[in-house]
């Protein structure tokens, strides 16, 4: 029922309130209610429908039926662990594609696209980096910077030389410089600056006078040991061979003759001024080493050159062919032959390898062995010219005085052979080599009677001279 106030009127004794049967009613239907109310709880109370705070939800009816109220999952009430029937925590590895602390992010699916989503950059090499600003100190070179904030100390770092007009550079060593060009210098400077091409013309002019070399058709110049030429090393271990001690201040110099024109002789001439090379050089043969004087192209052949005063050249594929008539050399191809401005310098001997042995042409066509000690029987020397020479001398010089002559008196090609009779002694060529007979009693004419007589071997020296003779 609803609440039923007593009336007690404007003021006491006014009689203007509830008479006190009326409201004493009132009151006890008041109480009667709350009196009932007050036993509907205790009846509650007593039936323990509330919890407990002091049993922290351990009076709960059905603890499986909260759960299910507060919707949680069987995982509510089991474990963390890694054993079957736990809970796997966040870097178990039965969470499929979860990474793992003990890898240090390495089973990342893909770096790059972490690194792109973080807007970091690979380490190393990368086009990830286009730019660095901000940078208060340079990078050293061992960083990968120079070490330098400014032009000159960024070149000073990595060994750079300033472009153009500079002081940077006081020498230059190492590879050919290919198509590079320099200033050249005066004649006559005798510094460690860069020889141009130009440079060692003039050079090469001083010493001829300005006039064609005196050989056509030659190496005209290069390294030599011994007064010897010294290009070709003696072996290599593969099937091509580089020339040795060829520079700027030695250069190799070949000159082809081309015929002649309204001037004169028409020559080709090619300087090295480093070292070429012969490559693919054919097995276990000959091979003779050429050079184009008008290309500088290294080539070889196993077919030795021919030498002919006139005649038509030879078509067979590799065979070179010089007439020494009208001074031009040919090529032939298999079918025709081609005038072409090559110069042999040289031929080696292969194995299956390897070269086995080398042989430097002489210089300018002409060979000097110098003088040997002491006359022998059937001496011979190695001319080196490549053909067979036109002209050749036997030499022999008095060293101690023997039959009234003098210390330092020579004769040429006047030494007797075996019979006691004086005349010119022969001298056996070939096209690469030269020796006397086999002489059992050196003789000459007395320098003072004339009459026939033995000389003292030991008192005189030898020597062979081979010229080409074209």
């Amino acid at each position: 029922m609803a609440q039923q106030p007593v009336n007690v009127g404007v003021a006491a004794n006014t009689g203007t309130g509830d008479a006190p049967r009326i409201a004493f009613t009132k009151l006890n239907a008041n109480d009667a209610e709350l009196y009932a109310n007050v036993a509907s709880l205790q009846a509650i109370l007593t039936a323990s429908t509330f919890l407990s705070r002091a049993s922290n939800l351990s009076d709960l009816p059905s603890a499986a039926t909260a759960r299910t109220n507060l919707g949680l999952g069987g995982a509510a009430v089991l474990n963390v662990g890694t054993a079957a029937g736990t809970v796997a925590a966040g870097n178990d590895s039965r969470i499929v594609g979860a990474l793992q602390s003990a890898n240090n992010l390495s089973d990342l699916a893909s770096a790059s696209t972490a690194r792109s989503n973080l807007g970091a950059a690979t380490r190393g090499t990368n086009s990830d980096i286009t730019s660095l600003t901000g940078l208060t100190t340079p990078l050293s070179v061992g960083q990968g910077g120079t070490g330098g904030n400014t032009a000159a100390t960024a070149r000073s770092g990595i060994g750079a030389a300033a472009s153009g007009a500079n002081t940077d550079i006081t020498s230059l060593s190492g590879p050919a410089l290919g198509a590079a060009t320099a200033t050249t210098p005066a004649a006559g400077d005798n510094s460690t600056r860069v020889a141009t091409t130009a440079a060692l013309q003039t050079a090469i002019a001083a010493v001829t006078g300005g006039a064609p070399f005196p050989v056509r058709q030659t190496v005209a110049a290069g390294p030599t040991s011994g007064g010897l030429p010294s290009f070709l090393p003696a072996t290599s271990g593969s099937l091509s061979i580089t020339a040795t001690g060829v520079s700027s201040t030695v250069p190799l110099i070949v000159t082809a003759a081309q015929g002649f024109g309204s001037s004169g002789p028409v020559n080709v001439t090619w300087t090295y001024t480093s070292n070429p090379t012969w490559t693919g050089l054919a097995a276990s043969a000959t091979n003779f080493l050429y050079v184009n004087a008008s290309t500088g192209a290294a080539g070889f052949s196993t077919l030795a050159p021919i030498y002919q005063a006139g005649g038509t050249p030879s078509t067979a594929n590799g065979q070179f062919t010089f007439d020494t008539v009208a001074m031009i050399g040919y090529m032939g191809n298999g079918s025709t032959a081609t005038a072409t401005p090559l110069v042999f310098v040289g031929e080696v001997v292969t194995s299956a390898s390897g070269v086995t042995s080398s042989m430097a042409y002489g210089y300018n066509g002409y060979y000097d062995s110098g003088y040997t000690n002491t006359l022998a029987s059937g001496a011979g020397k190695n001319h080196n010219i490549g053909v067979i020479p036109e002209m050749t001398k036997y030499v022999i010089k008095n060293l101690s005085s023997d039959q009234g002559y003098a210390v330092g008196q020579v004769i040429v090609n006047g030494v007797s052979t075996a019979n006691g009779n004086f005349g010119i002694i022969p001298v056996y060529t070939s096209r690469t080599g030269m020796l006397i007979p086999a002489v059992t009693n050196f003789t000459l004419p007395n320098a003072t009677s004339g009459a026939v007589v033995s000389i003292t071997n030991a008192s005189w020296a030898y020597k062979f001279v081979a010229q080409r003779g074209w």
